[in-house]
């Protein structure tokens, strides 16, 4: 095999004893006992650092409750992965293969790898750093190596992606259309990143989170309120709730969670731009989701970022982009 290299970026290192793959998952197979899960997942190798890996190879990826999943916003088991993963209706705790709902996987393995009594790659997978649809449509003719070079260079630390989404936001829209009106919305924002990166560009934002979790002396506005359906009970307050979200320039959220489709649907009514990071799905919170193209519920991330494409207007149409980070870094927006 190739030597050990070394490859340091500013939130992931491969080490001289781990490489990273892309890998097009196949189907995928879930085993549980009482004290340990293991999912296996049954692949063709996309590319590899340094070519360590052929392109084209038959393997079977391991994933253990002890992988980092952190970077694609999982913080659950690989039971949650898995269910992600497969096609709807498949039956995973019974310990079938199921088929995999078009996935591609960029992961960090060991660099030890062995062969089974098949002639498969077994790769132990250390950390999951992105997973994507196989037909994104941002995969354009770039060829996998260099959609490989380019994840080594993204970046994982939190506070640095709300900084990347604030600019993104200035250089998408310009910084006097942020500054209308009440300025940003940012919902959902936890601790203010993106709005404390904004004031320090010279753009007003409010913070809307139920729990925001900044200092209250913050340069920036704070509304401790959910975001639920489409916004209409803050719309209708007459107090500086309302009048706040109702003046908003635009609305963004970085990884949302449950609020990531009310975002659309607020922007609609105000008839207002939205950027948002979808990432947690939540199908058990919202079970009547359903994908508009053949009607099954949305479950996996690449189906909740049709869904929430298909929320466009009839003769409209939103606008997709990507963020340079780790993990779910795909933007949906409207201009």
């Amino acid at each position: 095999p190739p030597p050990a290299h070394s490859t340091t970026n500013m939130g992931e290192q491969t080490s001289n004893t781990s490489i990273v793959v892309s890998l097009e998952g196949r189907q995928a197979k879930l085993f549980i006992s009482r004290k340990r899960s293991l999912l296996v997942v049954d692949g063709i190798c996309v590319s590899a650092s340094s070519n360590y890996l052929p392109s084209g190879k038959n393997c079977l990826l391991h994933v253990r409750p002890e992988t980092e999943t952190s970077a694609i916003g999982l913080s659950e088991d690989a039971q949650s992965l898995a269910r992600g993963l497969v096609s709807e209706g498949a039956q995973l705790e019974k310990g079938s293969w199921a088929n995999i709902d078009g996935q591609v996987l960029v992961v960090r393995v060991d660099r030890n790898i062995e062969l089974n009594r098949k002639g498969q790659r077994l790769l132990e997978c250390e950390a999951i750093l992105q997973v994507r649809s196989k037909d994104d449509a941002s995969l354009g003719a770039e060829s996998s190596i260099e959609i490989l070079e380019r994840e080594l260079t993204f970046v994982n630390l939190k506070s640095e992606r709300h900084q990347i989404f604030a600019h993104w936001l200035v250089e998408t829209y310009g910084k006097e259309r942020l500054c209308n009106g009440a300025g940003v919305l940012d919902v959902a924002g936890g601790n203010g990143e993106i709005s404390r990166t904004l004031h320090k560009l010279g753009i007003p934002s409010t913070l809307l989170d139920p729990n925001p979790r900044c200092e209250k002396d913050a340069p920036f506005g704070i509304l401790a309120h959910p975001l639920d359906g489409d916004g209409r009970d803050l719309i209708d307050l007459e107090d500086e709730v309302g009048k706040t979200v109702r003046n908003c320039s635009i609305i963004c959220g970085l990884h949302p969670d449950s609020a990531t489709e009310p975002i659309v649907k607020l922007a609609l009514r105000l008839e207002v731009p939205f950027a948002i990071l979808p990432c947690c799905v939540m199908p058990k919170l919202f079970p009547d989701r359903k994908q508009k193209r053949h009607g099954d519920p949305v479950r996996s991330h690449s189906a909740f970022c049709q869904y929430l494409l298909d929320l466009a207007p009839e003769g409209t149409q939103f606008r997709v982009d990507h963020l340079d980070f780790i993990g779910r870094n795909k933007v949906i927006y409207s201009i």
